[in-house]
C-alpha cells in the first residue's frame, strides 16, 4: 500500500489516502443518474450502464479488495465561475489517474483502478449488451465492464479517484 501512496504523490495527486472498503457501496442513486443520461454517456461506453455490471456485481467486485486509496486533484480557481480552471482540473486529473493507473498496474497486475472521470477523447460506440460469438471470424466474446458508479461518505468536490489493491 505505502507503495502505491507513493507513486500517487509521485505522479502529482492533490491528495491521496487509504479507503476502508467495507464503506465503499456502489448506490443505486448514481445508477439512476445513469438512468437519466446526466452525463450524455449511458449507451455510449462500455464502463457505463447498461454495458457494465450490475450493482451486486460490483459489490462482490469491491469485497475482494482488502485496501484501497483514495486520490484527489485540487487546483486554485479564479472564482466559482472558472469553468476553464474546472475543465483543465479535470484533464490534469485524468492524465495523472492514467499515469498512476498503468504503473499501479505494474505492481499489482489485479488492482482494479475506478474512476468517476469517463474518457471523452474515445469515439463513443454503440454497446451490445447481449454477448456475441461469431466463431467463423475468430471473434471473442464481448464482455461488460465495470462500473464506476461507487461513492463513499467522505466523497469530494474535487476530481477524485478510488484504487483497490489486493
Amino acid at each position: 500500500m505505502t507503495d502505491l501512496l507513493t507513486l500517487a504523490r509521485e505522479v502529482g495527486f492533490s491528495q491521496c489516502a487509504p479507503v476502508n472498503m467495507d464503506a465503499l457501496d456502489p448506490l443505486e442513486a448514481v445508477r439512476d443518474m445513469c438512468k437519466a443520461d446526466r452525463c450524455g454517456r449511458y449507451g455510449k461506453s462500455w464502463s457505463c450502464p447498461p454495458a457494465c455490471s450490475t450493482l451486486e456485481q460490483a459489490r462482490a467486485q469491491i469485497k475482494r479488495y482488502s485496501q484501497g486509496i483514495l486520490v484527489q486533484s485540487t487546483a486554485q480557481l479564479e472564482d466559482e465561475f472558472d469553468y476553464t480552471g474546472m475543465t483543465s482540473l479535470l484533464e490534469t486529473h485524468k492524465k495523472r489517474f492514467s499515469t498512476f493507473a498503468r504503473q499501479a498496474r505494474l505492481l499489482y497486475p489485479h488492482c482494479l483502478p475506478l474512476t468517476a472521470a469517463h474518457a471523452r477523447s474515445a469515439i463513443p460506440a454503440p454497446i451490445r449488451t447481449v454477448p456475441v460469438d461469431i466463431p467463423s471470424r475468430g471473434f471473442l466474446r464481448w464482455r461488460p465492464t465495470d462500473c464506476s458508479s461507487v461513492t463513499s461518505a467522505s466523497a469530494q468536490t474535487s476530481p477524485t479517484t478510488m484504487v483497490p489493491a489486493l
